[in-house]
């Protein structure tokens, strides 16, 4: 993929105003990804279920995009990071069947996404000594009989860390979903571990380098573990806890 190509796929994702499911329906019109930035607003607006407010932003944000994805790419490049556009065949299929699917999405590491069997694990960040050993337990286990496992999980204190944890002692891939961009690794205690993953599994997120982990993006990010997962293990949660939106 040639860097020209990179810059347009991120500058797609960077539109606000359009959903997966109006993109979706974009593309069938095109023959590129270069095409969307050519279209004719009259054309658009034939376009089946593309909504107005986008239609209203296209024009004004398509060299804002196109420049913030050209710095984007710089840092992707420079760090070594990955992106996978929906349409490419290295983007994670199950997420396909989303409604709310990203756009794109950027990783860390060597993971492929669609050859594993992939296990959500998610839970309460004030994990208990008994969650914690479940959470173990759990996976260790199932890593005996499926050959083939995944663990998927937020890189977050408690349940989370420990599925990451558990998965690289039983030799298997995990992919860690984090709720900013690799510029604000949060928690920075887990940074190490996230490295560790990176041998074997990735970590990824949807969001660009300088977005701040800002509460709301963990909401967010919790539609992605689940949305790649064959199943999600739930091993302790608070009543109203992200755990049980996942």
């Amino acid at each position: 993929m040639t860097e020209t190509e990179k810059t347009y796929r991120i500058a797609i994702s960077l539109f606000k105003k359009i959903n997966f499911s109006n993109l979706q329906e974009i593309f069938n019109y095109l023959n590129s990804v270069e095409e969307f930035f050519h279209l004719d607003k009259v054309i658009l607006s034939e376009i089946p279920n593309v909504n107005s407010p986008f239609l209203e932003e296209y024009k004004t944000q398509i060299p804002l995009c196109l420049e913030k994805a050209k710095r984007e790419l710089e840092y992707i490049e420079k760090n070594n990071i990955n992106i996978h556009f929906f349409t490419d065949e290295t983007f994670p299929k199950r997420l396909l069947e989303c409604p709310d699917c990203p756009k794109l999405i950027y990783s860390k590491g060597v993971a492929d996404f669609n050859k594993h069997k992939y296990l959500g694990v998610v839970g309460t960040r004030k994990a208990t000594e008994y969650g914690r050993n479940t959470c173990f337990k759990l996976i260790s286990e199932l890593a005996k009989s499926q050959p083939k496992l995944c663990i998927i999980s937020g890189l977050a204190y408690g349940i989370d860390i420990a599925s990451h944890k558990a998965a690289l002692e039983s030799n298997i891939p995990t992919i860690g979903v984090i709720g900013g961009g690799y510029d604000y690794f949060y928690p920075k205690a887990h940074y190490n571990t996230s490295l560790e993953m990176q041998k074997k599994g990735a970590v990824i997120t949807e969001f660009t380098h300088e977005m701040h982990p800002e509460p709301f993006n963990f909401v967010q990010r919790n539609r992605i573990i689940a949305g790649m997962s064959d199943g999600v293990l739930v091993v302790e949660s608070a009543a109203k806890g992200g755990s049980l939106i996942t």
